[in-house]
């Protein structure tokens, strides 16, 4: 049972982070500066990081950080972009099940090209049949947007 818990919270953690997120940045994409509140999200989020970090057990922050690693301040910058993208995604009009369902699927298929170039992950004939499947289903949910 502990097995199936540590598999299975972060998936659950991040399903209703996303949704919770991609309320909030639909919400953001009107009536404010989207820079400006995502500068604030990024406070928070230091804030949440620092109380989790020392709520967990941490004792020295600053010295666990001196630590990282470049691919740390390359999720950072990744993040902005992910965030950034989706704030003016909904600001450009897109519908917020329209609009993720785009750029998740695209997401997918551009992870099973990175996946089999940079990692020599086997891409499968299932795995193509469903990029395809995939692919077939997100023109037809665009288009009919």
């Amino acid at each position: 049972m502990d097995n199936l818990f540590q598999m299975w919270w972060p998936v659950a953690c991040v399903v209703l982070a996303d949704v919770i997120y991609q309320v909030c940045a639909k919400k953001i994409s009107s009536g404010t500066d989207p820079l400006a509140a995502l500068g604030v999200t990024y406070l928070v989020s230091a804030a949440v990081c620092a109380g989790l970090y020392y709520g967990m057990g941490g004792m020295d922050l600053l010295a666990d950080m001196s630590h990282a690693r470049l691919a740390a301040a390359g999720i950072g910058f990744a993040v902005t972009g992910l965030e950034v993208g989706c704030v003016y995604m909904y600001k450009a009009g897109w519908a917020m099940n329209v609009g993720f369902i785009l750029y998740t699927a695209m997401i997918v298929a551009a992870l099973l090209v990175v996946g089999a170039v940079l990692y020599g992950e086997a891409v499968s004939f299932t795995a193509m049949a469903g990029l395809i499947i995939t692919s077939s289903g997100m023109y037809m949910i665009v288009r009919g947007a």
